[in-house]
């Protein structure tokens, strides 16, 4: 279990929204705990990407938008930029 580099977005409950996260906004994490004496991430070794929903935010906080309950996420375009 290594780090993974995190960002957090919120969205809308009806309609499209666009979320754009650039790597420098990335939080390197380790169980949700933020690692302070990281390198800075290497972009050119990202291998997968991964989307989920916690009702954690970094180093202890709670999302503050989290409901318990079903959810449903519809990705229209993932790119780099």
């Amino acid at each position: 279990n290594g780090i993974a580099w995190t960002a957090s977005f919120n969205t809308r409950r009806n309609g499209d929204t666009m979320v754009r996260l650039p790597f420098k906004s990335f939080v390197p994490t380790k169980f949700a705990q933020t690692v302070r004496d990281a390198a800075p991430l290497e972009t050119s070794s990202i291998k997968a990407l991964q989307l989920s929903l916690s009702k954690f935010e970094y180093d202890g906080g709670l999302n503050p938008t989290f409901r318990e309950g079903d959810f449903e996420l519809e990705l229209l375009e993932v790119r780099g930029y």
